[in-house]
């Protein structure tokens, strides 16, 4: 629930904002429009694995959302077992990352 009570509020802020902004939220980066130049903004998506500028894959937005969530950052414990967002982890499924975007993606 906490997910979809960020990418509401994400949202709602950035209707408010005029074109030209990147706006990044904890997982969610929003795009409002291009960069002032006219150039997309480029995110990177992290690797779970690697340090905090090890990437596993570059992004590049004008318009629209790209949403992230992984295990690796928020996450606690219950009865011995690592949840994140409520799910507990599970042996058959190491990474998972969601993109939603609203142009195609540059390799």
């Amino acid at each position: 629930m906490g997910a979809v009570a960020k990418g509401y509020a994400t949202e709602q802020v950035c209707k408010e904002l005029p074109s030209g902004y990147l706006v990044s939220v904890g997982g969610n980066v929003r795009a409002t429009g291009p960069k002032p130049d006219g150039e997309a903004w480029v995110v990177g998506v992290q690797d779970p694995d690697g340090g905090a500028e090890d990437y596993l894959h570059t992004l590049w937005a004008s318009e629209g959302s790209v949403v992230t969530s992984g295990d690796y950052q928020r996450y606690y414990y219950v009865d011995g077992v690592k949840v994140h967002e409520g799910h507990a982890e599970r042996a058959d499924v190491e990474k998972v990352f969601r993109l939603a975007a609203g142009e195609p993606v540059k390799s």
